[in-house]
């Protein structure tokens, strides 16, 4: 094996390693919740959590795959390009549904719809 093969096996195991401690949180998260909230509001935290996820991974960048993969993935450059992006896109992530929100208001007629 040479040394690009090595470093690539090393940065796979942490990438793999960090998607299955994130895994093995998020069904913690659930289990945990399951029991502090009763069945109908676990039902609508399921579906709303369904919904973010499912927006969170159709916006997904690939920005930290890139980091891993970029040969200048740990300049300070990278990062700080990485994390301006990444917060971009949580910025307009947080505005769509309020956009979204102002939009359904407006169509209903309703100047206080809640």
């Amino acid at each position: 094996m040479n040394v690009i093969s090595k470093t690539m096996a090393a940065r796979i195991g942490w990438t793999s390693v960090v998607f299955g401690a994130n895994q093995v949180l998020r069904l913690l998260n659930n289990v945990l919740l399951a029991r502090l909230l009763a069945p109908s509001l676990f039902g609508l935290m399921t579906i709303v959590n369904a919904i973010r996820v499912g927006v969170e991974l159709l916006s997904d960048l690939g920005i930290n795959q890139n980091i891993v993969s970029s040969p200048q993935g740990h300049t300070k450059d990278f990062y700080d390009t990485a994390w301006t992006l990444q917060v971009l896109r949580g910025c307009f992530l947080a505005a769509s549904p309020l956009h979204c929100r102002s939009r359904s208001q407006h169509s209903s007629g309703s100047p206080n719809w809640r």
